[in-house]
């Protein structure tokens, strides 16, 4: 029987087919890389190289890899294959869900930060990062640092003065990343850092989804998804910061260690030591989801444990991947040794931005002597920025409790965690942005808020994500 008539389910493709399906994919995209810009030139030796820049060129071999490939074998067309890709692609649940939030509030954040600059302009002169306004957009507050370590690296600290701002403030994970994604696409690190971002919050939607659906029912995970996603502090996800990248990996790391998945987890969970200051904390929760189910079959703790029942050898493996994110802590650690002479200067450094020892009791006092003498009006008048940080952070501190009660110690941990030792040492400078991605806070609310308020909370936030990136992009506070 030849393979035309042959039942389209019974064809088994060769492994070459998908190759050259592949390939021609790849074409594509060279073309079209080739039509926006200069396209792409490969080195391949001194004064030797690969030019693939010439769209006609590249249209050329595309149309005889199609030709060759249709002669040889017909049974499967090129273009069905692709449209059958993207369709397989677009019907998965976790992408279904992730899409509309992610279009929703990034469209929402571009285009008042757009109208914004246009007709309210910045608090001060801004230089301007690429000629693209959009991709101009994205350069905001610390995203110049991090442009700054991936073109150049970071500054030679040998007279190491943690009054003035340095660049070891800053983890390497997200410049690492931007060069990456400028090599690998033939782009600026600007618009490398724009597609990092991009993309890693997208995936992280899709991750969050995925882990919310192993405690919540699909309309409950995506609304979850919404309110992450509209959040009024969520503009920082369209900016060159560690936000998105941070969601991606916390939520991909609770995802495959909840399910067991220790070796998918470990680069997650690695990234996140690498990330940010803050990053390594996360290996306390981790390593409560590894001990928690042994110490309720063995009685330590209240509560029963369906399953099979843990042992001390089998703790070790997820034990060490919850490790992971102190290791990746202690290797940046060690770079700054080599500059610094001395390892956590990176923390010391967070004192040139006033991120000190706020004296939190101190503050307080302060505060509330100021009210008792001028009143609460004198105070949010005084301070905007502090009174609306302060009351995200509280609130953020105040769903700990329900958050545990409703996903456990560890999901609670990992908000406090995130929270309360920023809010102690530094006050609260740029606590608002810190809790975007703590995202157990918003499974919470998707599970909390009922269907019939579920709106309301939707158009507050995104009515506060509108004024807070009016505020954002414009290069004024919060940041």
């Amino acid at each position: 029987m030849p393979v035309e008539s042959l039942p389209r389910a019974a064809v088994r493709i060769p492994w070459w087919v998908t190759a050259a399906d592949v390939l021609c994919i790849v074409l594509v995209a060279l073309i079209l890389r080739s039509l926006a810009g200069d396209g792409y030139r490969i080195s391949i030796g001194p004064d030797h190289y690969i030019s693939l820049r010439s769209w006609e060129r590249l249209a050329l071999w595309l149309a005889g890899l199609l030709a060759i490939r249709h002669y040889v074998w017909r049974a499967a067309p090129w273009h069905t294959r692709v449209a059958g890709w993207i369709r397989t692609l677009a019907s998965k649940p976790p992408l279904r869900a992730a899409w509309p939030a992610f279009a929703l509030s990034r469209g929402l954040v571009l285009i008042a930060a757009y109208v914004a600059v246009v007709s309210i302009g910045f608090r001060q002169p801004h230089t301007i990062s690429s000629v693209n306004e959009f991709v101009d957009l994205y350069a905001r507050f610390d995203g110049g640092w991090y442009f700054g370590i991936a073109d150049d690296g970071y500054e030679d600290a040998g007279s190491f003065d943690p009054s003035v701002q340095n660049s070891i403030a800053f983890f390497p994970a997200l410049p690492l990343l931007m060069r990456a994604a400028a090599v690998i696409l033939d782009v600026n690190l600007w618009t490398g850092g724009v597609v990092v971002v991009t993309v890693a919050f997208l995936l992280g939607l899709v991750y969050l989804y995925r882990l919310a659906r192993l405690d919540l029912p699909d309309e409950e995970a995506r609304a979850s998804l919404m309110l992450l996603a509209l959040y009024p502090f969520g503009m920082c996800y369209s900016a060159v910061l560690t936000e998105s990248v941070f969601l991606l990996a916390a939520a991909a790391t609770f995802f495959y260690f909840r399910r067991a998945q220790y070796w998918k987890a470990a680069p997650f969970a690695l990234l996140l030591g690498l990330l940010r200051p803050n990053g390594f904390l996360i290996s306390l929760p981790l390593g409560l989801l590894a001990v928690l189910p042994l110490a309720r079959s063995r009685g330590w703790l209240s509560g029963s444990h369906s399953g099979e029942v843990p042992s001390l050898s089998r703790l070790t493996k997820p034990m060490l991947i919850a490790a992971l994110p102190v290791v990746g802590m202690l290797c940046y650690a060690a770079y700054v040794q080599s500059l610094t002479g001395d390892p956590f200067a990176f923390v010391k450094a967070q004192q040139a931005w006033g991120r000190g020892k706020a004296e939190i009791v101190n503050v307080v006092d302060d505060r509330s002597n100021l009210i008792a003498a001028e009143g609460l009006a004198t105070y949010v008048r005084s301070f905007p920025i502090e009174v609306l940080e302060s009351v995200t952070a509280l609130f953020a501190l105040a769903a700990v409790v329900p958050i545990v009660l409703r996903f456990g110690l560890a999901y609670g941990l990992f908000v406090g965690m995130a929270v309360l030792p920023p809010f102690i040492t530094m006050g609260s400078i740029s606590l608002g942005r810190y809790t975007a991605p703590l995202f157990p806070i918003f499974l919470w609310l998707g599970a909390a808020v009922p269907p019939s308020r579920r709106t309301y909370w939707l158009i507050a936030f995104a009515f506060g994500q509108a004024l807070l990136s009016t505020l954002f992009f414009t290069s004024r506070p919060p940041y």
